[in-house]
């Protein structure tokens, strides 16, 4: 049995993968001492539900795959006094 000869010059890419994180936040004094601060972030903006290329067999064909970390939210709330 003769093994496979694998093209090193000719690699197997995945495709790109863009993340995008947002956040927004409000200030405001509620009296003389105290100011409430609140701020939203959002990461990984707009991802569903996907898999995401790992491993390719000699062929080109997917070997693995990963589940694409999920869309996360976070509220925070914060008192200055």
């Amino acid at each position: 049995m003769v093994p496979e000869v694998f093209d090193v010059t000719k690699p197997y890419f995945g495709p790109t993968e863009t993340n995008v994180d947002g956040w927004i936040g409000y200030s405001r004094k509620l009296n003389q001492k105290i100011r409430w601060s609140a701020q939203l972030n959002v990461r990984n903006l707009g991802v569903g539900n996907r898999l995401i290329p790992v491993n390719a067999q000699p062929d080109g064909t997917i070997h693995t795959r990963r589940i694409a970390e999920p869309q996360t939210w976070l509220l925070t709330n914060t008192f200055e006094f």
